[in-house]
């Protein structure tokens, strides 16, 4: 058993070995620049955060890519493994995990509208939405989440992970997947500055993701925070998105020293529960 359990784990790695993260970049920008070229198009008012009608096509664009790539490297067995991680919960180690994926975003962006309330500091609003409406959007962005994770965790972090760490990698990632929502940001009206915080956003908000990922070895669980932090960020109408960028660089940060100390090891060496 112990033997098989290490032929599964020598065999995951190199899997993942032949993974090309920086192709799987520039596939999910040329996949993209039609849905760029034809959201000024498409236009739907009250949308949550402003935002074009096509990111929702667009957030699959990363799924499509990871597949494209594994389709490749790994045939159709690799495929059939990436997607069925799109509902890994099983993996997740310990029911603790459920308080940070379901609870720190809520937690950010309600004391990020009580500074903006108590500062009387003036920003951009956004859409207020109703609660039926929302309901109708949690749906949308948990399928959103998995067309996005599917890539950016499912496929892209474990490569970068094990050449670079899991703080390189959060960054790594982080900076593309800023450059790749700046179309949707111009879109949605946001000033220079936002867009500038949305960087740092961006960086904090991987770190946590990646984080997520690290402690459970669930793609899915990475899924569920994205699918979150979309929810609460547009349940704040008095807080764009971007704003919260202060506080999300504080838990990312905090994340990242006990990354140094710990030195994790990459999750998949953790098999699934059964």
């Amino acid at each position: 058993m112990a033997w098989s359990l290490q032929e599964r784990v020598s065999g995951r790695s190199a899997e993942v070995d032949r993974r090309r993260p920086l192709m799987f970049f520039a596939l999910v920008f040329v996949l993209t620049l039609p849905l760029y070229v034809l959201s000024p198009l498409v236009t739907l008012p009250g949308m949550p955060k402003n935002g074009p009608p096509l990111d929702f096509v667009g957030a699959f664009m990363p799924m499509t890519a990871a597949l494209i790539l594994t389709g490749r490297s790994e045939g159709r067995r690799g495929v059939r493994m990436l997607l069925r991680r799109a509902l890994d919960f099983r993996r997740i180690p310990s029911r603790a995990w459920i308080l940070p994926i379901l609870l720190l975003m809520p937690a950010i962006y309600l004391s990020t509208a009580a500074v903006v309330h108590l500062t009387g500091l003036h920003v951009p609003g956004q859409p207020a939405l109703s609660l039926s409406t929302m309901a109708v959007f949690v749906p949308v962005y948990f399928l959103a989440a998995t067309g996005e994770e599917l890539g950016w965790i499912g496929y892209a972090t474990e490569p970068l992970w094990s050449r670079f760490g899991p703080v390189a990698a959060s960054l790594i990632i982080g900076v593309p997947w800023w450059a790749w929502h700046i179309p949707s940001m111009l879109s949605s009206d946001e000033t220079s500055l936002l867009i500038a915080l949305g960087l740092f956003a961006s960086l904090a908000l991987r770190v946590i993701y990646v984080w997520i990922f690290g402690g459970t070895g669930s793609v899915a669980a990475a899924i569920a925070i994205h699918a979150v932090t979309n929810v609460s960020a547009s349940s704040v109408p008095s807080v764009p998105t971007n704003l919260a960028a202060p506080l999300l660089l504080a838990v990312a940060v905090a994340i990242a020293v006990k990354w140094t100390r710990e030195r994790r090891p990459l999750p998949t060496s953790s098999p699934e529960r059964s």
